[in-house]
């Protein structure tokens, strides 16, 4: 049994990041679609559809885990498509295409497919599949309000600055 602040956490974090994700597929459609064509994993008609169906399959995960009522719902679901994500990156690494943008970080930012990224998928499947553990029914206090928005907002300032790092990796040193 964990503590319901920890179930918040996680709940929200997932919500916040598969919302993030829905919105930069919807905001750039083309653009999905030819990151989904580029797995190389579904049939060319399928591709308009599944570009349609994931950011409305996100967005319904997001607003599942948002409601104690259907947060095991969206538990279940979050770990089932970040093991479908998981899979299609370790398909294509092991067919040797390693210079797939991975889609899952929003267009502005484009990252490779990576055994990295399998293993985060992995990881975020686990924190999914721990919201199925039982919550203790202790009563929600003001501080721990305080204690989920800290946290939420510590993790996105590392979660960007990690982001911003591997990006601008390759931009050291200075004029030639």
């Amino acid at each position: 049994m964990f503590d319901p602040v920890i179930a918040w956490i996680l709940a929200l974090g997932l919500a916040i990041l598969f919302g993030s994700a829905a919105r930069h597929k919807i905001a750039d459609r083309t653009l999905f679609r030819s990151v989904l064509a580029e797995y190389r994993l579904l049939p060319a008609r399928a591709i308009p559809i599944a570009a349609v169906l994931l950011p409305v399959f996100e967005v319904g995960i997001a607003a599942l885990l948002l409601a104690s009522a259907s947060r095991a719902a969206g538990a279940m679901l979050a770990a089932m498509l970040l093991c479908v994500y998981g899979l299609a990156i370790a398909i294509n690494l092991v067919r040797g295409r390693t210079h797939v943008d991975c889609g899952c970080g929003g267009y502005d930012r484009r990252e490779r497919i990576s055994w990295a990224l399998v293993g985060r998928n992995a990881a975020l499947a686990c924190a999914s599949v721990a919201l199925l553990l039982p919550v203790s029914q202790r009563g929600m206090v003001a501080m721990d309000g305080v204690s989920v928005a800290a946290t939420l907002g510590a993790v996105t300032l590392l979660w960007s600055a990690m982001a911003h790092l591997r990006r601008h990796a390759g931009d050291r040193g200075g004029a030639a």
